[in-house]
């Protein structure tokens, strides 16, 4: 085997584990996550509430369609956020984003299998056990410090 080539395999090595180090270093913890949680619950809230006030009736069917717009708010904010812009109002208060594992920009089918994770149970606990939730591991993401490149 040529030297050359094994220098070169040896540099992508090296550059891959130092991207890797500085990804991990600026992962954010649980307090940041929760505080993020909390904003965007408040932010999907009154997104929801805004579009099911009109339908405010004992109509059986107009709470069934409120708990698709429900549904549908909640999908649509954390997916349509993180696609546009990889944050959410939360992340954006709090100066974090969303990037895949390796530290690339995620792409749309990572944003949205993250967002549909969201929905398994107990997931917002996760982060008690473990500094990157179930929606994180599932779809190989993290929430980082948005000062890394």
């Amino acid at each position: 085997m040529d030297t050359s080539e094994f220098e070169k395999i040896k540099e992508k090595v090296t550059v891959e584990k130092d991207k890797k180090q500085k990804v991990d270093s600026n992962v954010v913890g649980s307090g940041i996550r929760f505080v993020n949680f909390i904003i965007d619950f408040i932010i999907w809230l009154i997104i929801s509430a805004i579009l099911t006030f009109p339908l405010s009736t004992d109509d059986g069917n107009q709470m069934l369609l409120g708990y698709v717009i429900m549904f549908a708010t909640f999908i649509g904010y954390y997916a349509l956020m993180e696609i546009k812009f990889q944050k959410t109002v939360g992340k954006f208060l709090t100066k974090t984003r969303v990037i895949k594992m390796n530290g690339e920009k995620p792409e749309n089918s990572d944003i949205i299998s993250r967002t549909f994770c969201r929905l398994i149970p107990f997931d917002r606990i996760s982060f008690l056990f473990v500094k990157n939730g179930i929606h994180d591991f599932l779809s190989k993401t993290k929430v980082v410090k948005d000062t890394i490149d």
